[in-house]
């Protein structure tokens, strides 16, 4: 069990060697996401793949299996049978998970990039010359047709020039998010990309929301998402995912830069603004409820039950009673050093990710009154948390996947 492991000046090897003295175990590599299905764990390495980790026994996890991809892989989500891998690259592929210690491709789609004739999610030369050759053919290939309207020209052309030019901005995928057959994709620039994958072999990108800055968040609760850019969060009904349709947009006086939906009501962290209340009842009429200021920087938000759970930069987490969203009022407040940038709930912990300082683990069995319960301050650079039963699973950039005992 692994309580609290305070460590400074270490290389990456003594501080693997220090993990695993502690009780906790490493995998080599860097680990940039991880998702959970049952007792396995899939972790998307920076070492170009798919490892496949079996946790049932925490103390000595062991690698199932694993799949090589073309580069490595951002983001990974699970769902059913399959595993979800964004690669910044190579677009997004599915592995078929159904055995675990042997995984195999199921589908991919290439690129997510408006241009990428060749696809490797770049808009380059190739794809220039090879336009250039549909443009010389008269059209007969269409590979350059970008304005669907059976002709390959200059309009596709300009537009061409323009996803080059802001090219350096498109491996952005940030988050995805699996909702019955459909990928939810926040992908930087490009906005929401809905992706159907009901044939696991032959997803298909069918949809597409642009929005007006670099997407950031994405939350679906059944027929309607929100995405949030950093300047507006845009309400869309995507009861038809093949066409996302704006019901109303609210703009930010800050950076709505976390969204989480919880019933008919959205909860935006709203940087220097807080936290900010959004009444859903209306998706065609969305309106301010109530807002709270923070005295921070407000990143993240996580909601359970009545409580919505703030990471606040310099001023750590923030407890606010949501049981009357109209009226949010505050319950307690707890200081971590350094930055708090990710919240995670699970039960009565909350575990906030807390830059350069660490994991911090806090109690919040009594709300009004937050304890610390564990630091790991070890000199890694947490990516993603996950929380499995007792069972604290990070993904570190440099130290690979690490598992604690949060009891």
């Amino acid at each position: 069990m692994v309580e609290d492991v305070i460590t400074t000046g270490l290389s990456s090897r003594e501080c693997i060697d220090c993990i695993r003295a502690a009780g906790g175990d490493v995998i080599a590599g860097a680990a940039l996401d991880i998702a959970l299905s049952g007792s396995i764990a899939y972790v998307a390495a920076d070492t170009g793949g798919l490892r496949v980790m079996d946790i049932s026994n925490p103390s000595a996890p062991a690698e199932v299996n694993s799949y090589t991809l073309q580069t490595s892989p951002t983001t990974v989500d699970s769902g059913s049978s399959l595993a979800y891998v964004a690669k910044p690259e190579f677009g997004i592929q599915l592995i078929d998970t159904t055995v675990p210690d042997s995984p195999s491709l199921q589908g991919e789609l290439d690129s997510l990039l408006v241009g990428d004739i060749v696809p490797d999610n770049n808009v380059e030369l190739q794809d220039f010359a090879l336009l250039a050759e549909d443009w010389l053919d008269n059209g007969l290939l269409l590979k350059g047709d970008l304005f669907k309207d059976n002709t390959v020209d200059i309009y596709d052309l300009e537009r061409m020039a323009g996803n080059w030019l802001e090219q350096y901005l498109a491996n952005n995928i940030r988050s995805i998010v699996v909702s019955g057959t459909n990928v939810y994709v926040a992908n930087g620039l490009h906005g929401l990309q809905v992706i159907d994958i009901s044939t696991p072999s032959s997803p298909v990108l069918i949809g597409q929301f642009q929005t007006d800055s670099y997407a950031c968040s994405v939350a679906v609760s059944g027929s309607l998402a929100l995405i949030a850019d950093g300047v507006n969060v845009y309400v869309l009904d995507v009861s038809d995912a093949r066409s996302p349709t704006l019901t109303d947009t609210w703009t930010s006086q800050g950076r709505a830069s976390g969204v989480a939906i919880a019933g008919s009501h959205a909860y935006i962290a709203n940087g220097g603004k807080g936290l900010q209340v959004i009444d859903l009842a209306d998706p065609y009429d969305i309106s301010e409820l109530a807002q709270y200021q923070t005295n921070g920087t407000a990143s993240a938000v996580t909601i359970d039950g009545t409580t919505a759970y703030i990471a606040d930069g310099k001023e750590g987490l923030i407890l606010i009673d949501i049981s009357t969203p109209s009226s949010p009022s505050l319950i307690s407040q707890f200081d971590t050093p350094g930055n708090a940038i990710g919240v995670t709930i699970d039960g009565p912990k909350v575990y906030v990710a807390n830059g350069s300082h660490g994991l911090y683990v806090i109690d919040v069995s009594t709300p009004a009154a937050p304890t610390l319960h564990a630091i790991s301050t070890l000199p890694l650079n947490f990516w993603s948390t996950a929380i499995s039963g007792t069972q604290i699973i990070l993904a570190d950039q440099k130290g690979g996947l690490i598992i604690m005992s949060s009891e």
